[in-house]
């Protein structure tokens, strides 16, 4: 699910196939992610086969699945910027040139009080306003290398004040940088 975000027919649909294949159990993740569990390693086939999993596959690409994103301005009166809808533009658009098994966590908060957890991810961001010119826009500040589990560590801001226009180009220049992680193996 990205950025946790499901329509009325999604989540009607998702829970027909928990009933179908599983248990009628559906389990949602701090990740913003839905899983459905009890289906029989049988099942799976089917249960990968229908139409829903078009539209929320249950192995997109690594950057995606690592997305979160704070409520943003839509739903908090804290939030700076709006970040569900930045993060997924800027997530797809960054799918487009990162292998997609290539896993990276990227977490978005609205305001400084960090509901999108920015700084336990690989790529934290942390929206804010700036003026450029005449003009107030969304932008966010940069943390990189932070991670959550046994040995915690906050991210590092490395930039400052950077407009959500330019967010992607930004990010395809540190992420060779950043600690990526390949399926099945270790963070370097």
């Amino acid at each position: 699910m990205p950025v946790g975000r499901m329509t009325a027919r999604q989540l009607h649909e998702t829970a027909r196939l928990a009933e179908v294949y599983g248990n009628g159990d559906l389990r949602l993740t701090t990740g913003q992610n839905v899983i459905l569990p009890n289906v029989a390693d049988v099942r799976l086939p089917g249960l990968v086969a229908e139409p829903l999993l078009d539209e929320l596959p249950c192995q997109p690409p690594g950057i995606i699945r690592g997305l979160v994103a704070c409520t943003g301005i839509d739903y908090c009166h804290f939030a700076l910027i709006e970040t569900k809808d930045i993060a997924q533009r800027t997530a797809r658009a960054l799918a487009e040139t990162l292998p997609s098994d290539r896993r990276v966590s990227m977490h978005w908060s609205g305001c400084p009080a960090g509901c999108g957890n920015h700084a336990a991810a690989d790529i934290g961001l942390l929206g804010k306003n700036i003026r450029v010119g005449d003009e107030l826009v969304d932008a966010v500040d940069v943390f990189v290398g932070g991670r959550m589990g046994p040995s915690p560590k906050p991210g590092v801001k490395v930039l400052e004040d950077v407009p959500c226009s330019d967010l992607p180009r930004v990010l395809e220049g540190i992420l060779p940088y950043v600690g990526l992680r390949t399926r099945g193996h270790a963070r370097s």
